[in-house]
């Protein structure tokens, strides 16, 4: 019995390896929303809502489609991920506290639109490009106004390495969730003894 014992213990630690494994390359790949996100032009007018004029301005990752104000408010939408669409020196842009719930933002340039921190989805057209490379974005190779902080101009460079690189174990990752090795948590001690047993004081 002693061996069966072992040997389930040692199955089940030997399972729980693997799925760590998988969740680890999981945490690795591109979400599947990110590449429609990518190509989506937006801000046109919403064709079910023509009449009220309605641009465009909202991302859903459930559905992958861009839809617009009206939409967001309806029945089909109403639950999903929605990842709202702003607009930085006619380009698109997303804020920060939005987007990085969804995907990895490390090491993209920061910009600042209308009191908000936002990223570019795109490179935006006033940077120029860096005569060195240790002050360029890698994707594009446009100058970097903190090169010591990041490492790419728009989410679109950021994708555009993460498809080059040749393992899945180097960064770049676009996945929010990293997973963590397991640690058996030791019992917590008190950090000073008790000062003793309380006793009752005397009546006289």
């Amino acid at each position: 019995m002693e061996n069966l014992s072992s040997s389930s213990s040692s199955s089940s630690f030997e399972d729980n390896s693997v799925k760590e494994v998988i969740m680890l390359e999981e945490s690795n790949q591109k979400p599947e929303w990110l590449e429609p996100f990518m190509q989506t032009t937006f801000f046109d007018v919403c064709p079910i809502h023509a009449f009220f004029q309605i641009e465009k301005n909202a991302f859903c990752i459930n559905c992958c489609v861009d839809i617009c104000q009206y939409c967001l408010s309806s029945p089909a939408h109403r639950s999903h991920k929605i990842i709202q669409i702003y607009r930085h020196v006619y380009k698109e842009v997303v804020s920060i506290p939005t987007i990085e719930n969804y995907m990895d933002c490390s090491k993209i340039q920061q910009y600042k639109c209308n009191k908000k921190m936002v990223l570019a989805i795109k490179p935006l057209p006033h940077v120029s490009t860096a005569a060195r490379f240790d002050v360029a974005c890698r994707g594009c190779g446009r100058r970097l106004a903190m090169p010591s902080l990041h490492l790419y101009c728009s989410i679109s460079c950021k994708v555009k390495v993460f498809d080059l690189k040749s393992s899945s174990s180097a960064p770049p990752f676009l996945s929010p969730n990293k997973v963590k090795k397991r640690t058996d948590s030791a019992p917590k001690t008190r950090k000073q003894p008790r000062k003793g047993i309380p006793q009752r004081a005397p009546f006289f």
